[in-house]
Formats: structure tokens, sequence, C-alpha cells
């Protein structure tokens, strides 16, 4: 997790813990002109993004992962955290907030 050489930010796990309703994490995105909110309900998420303003950009969702079962797609726009806008943060910003609110999700386990 952390920055990846194409400067973008890979969600893992928080080491505060935060307040999410028992249904998940609610992220809404905008892709191809249609707004679409996405419950997230395991940690890690499973996807990096990078800045491009106004809001961040998915550029990549790990195959298998809980990001690409929920139906999160690259060049999805994250426009709100638990319908909090992201209108002009920055990776770093939405980075932390989405480790925060992760905090208290259901660590997802993979079988190697």
């Amino acid at each position: 997790w952390g920055k990846s050489p194409d400067a973008s930010a890979e969600i893992a796990p928080a080491e505060a813990a935060a307040e999410t309703d028992e249904d998940g994490l609610s992220l809404t995105f905008l892709h191809d002109g249609h707004v679409s909110e996405i419950v997230v309900r395991m940690r890690p998420l499973g996807f990096r993004f990078m800045s491009k303003k106004p809001f961040v950009v998915v550029s990549f969702v790990h195959e298998g992962r809980h990001a690409e079962c929920v139906g999160v797609r690259v060049g999805m726009q994250l426009i709100a955290i638990n319908g909090v806008s992201t209108e002009g943060w920055t990776s770093r910003e939405v980075l932390a907030k989405l480790q925060v609110e992760t905090a208290n999700l259901e660590t997802e386990v993979q079988v190697v």
C-alpha cells in the first residue's frame, strides 16, 4: 500500500477506528456520465487511484478482490465517501479518509 510508481494510492487497512454503519461504507462514483453508489463491506478494498482534478480516479482494480466484486472499475471518479464530497481532494486526503472509514470493516482473507 502507499504510493506506487504511477503516483496512485492503494487502499489499505487503517490504524484508526472509524464510524462505519452496519451496512458498510458508501462510495459514490461518477463514470460515463452516470452516478452510482457502491457499498463496500470488506477491506482492503482492492483498488488504486490517482489525482485527476476535480476528483480522484480509479487507476487499477485488483482481480478477485472486494472492489472488483462490488463493481468498482478503472476510470471511475470517486465523488463522495459516506456522502461527503471529495471534490478537490488529493490522493493522500482520499487515502487518509478511506483508511479511517474502513477501519471497522471485516478483513478479507486471501487463500493462496
